[in-house]
């Protein structure tokens, strides 16, 4: 699967609501993309978004068809997001949902029971009911450690890591709200398939992907 990267440029203000109100910029991202009922559109065409420096929107999706381009849009291009090799060196910049599961211990007996069939019969693995816990924020102190294992996990090694900011961002749409951390870092690529999907899909890194999460935004000093 093949995705494009959109560079828009609009307006400081507008960049700076869409980087402040993360509800307003998930609906000003899918107002490129044509109309549909589907609640799932977003998932469907894999529509990752971040606002970057200089009023400027990267949108990364794997939508082939032509974008509509509403009177926010000032300036546009694309070109198609760069395919990486081991052993090349990234630098980017990165949003990631500081959220994690925290462990939980089921008792033994309760988790046959919810694996079971109607009749008590064990189910194989996958099939039965499922249980877990809610996501919990990362602790301020444990975001470094976290974002390497995060990065480490999705392919990339981390040789620097700067934590720009991490803070919790309200969405008043549905009274809750998302912790999420800024990182620029640097590293090398150990798994290019891992990385390339990574970059790719919009289900593989973290959570919050509809609110300008999960895209990975490689500088231009990458190699």
């Amino acid at each position: 699967m093949t995705s494009t990267d959109y560079m828009i440029r609009t307006t400081p203000r507008i960049a700076e609501e869409m980087d402040a109100d993360r509800e307003t910029g998930h609906r000003m991202t899918m107002s490129l993309f044509p109309r549909t009922a589907s609640t799932s559109a977003r998932a469907s065409w894999n529509v990752l978004w971040t606002v970057l420096h200089g009023s400027t929107v990267l949108i990364r999706t794997t939508h082939t068809g032509e974008l509509r381009l509403p009177d926010w849009v000032k300036q546009f291009d694309h070109h198609p997001t760069t395919q990486r090799a081991i052993g090349d060196q990234v630098t980017f910049t990165l949003e990631l949902a500081a959220l994690r599961t925290p462990r939980v211990r089921v008792d033994p007996t309760l988790h046959a029971q919810l694996k079971a069939g109607s009749d008590g019969t064990p189910r194989p693995p996958g099939q039965g009911k499922a249980y877990r816990a809610n996501k919990i924020a990362v602790p301020r102190d444990e975001i470094y450690d976290w974002a390497i294992t995060k990065l480490t996990r999705h392919g990339i090694h981390p040789e620097h890591i700067d934590i720009r900011w991490y803070r919790t961002i309200r969405l008043p749409g549905h009274r809750d709200s998302l912790p999420i951390a800024r990182i620029h870092a640097t590293g090398t690529i150990t798994d290019a398939t891992t990385y390339n999907q990574t970059k790719h899909h919009a289900h593989n890194l973290g959570k919050g992907k509809a609110y300008g999460t999960g895209l990975i935004a490689e500088h231009a000093e990458t190699k």
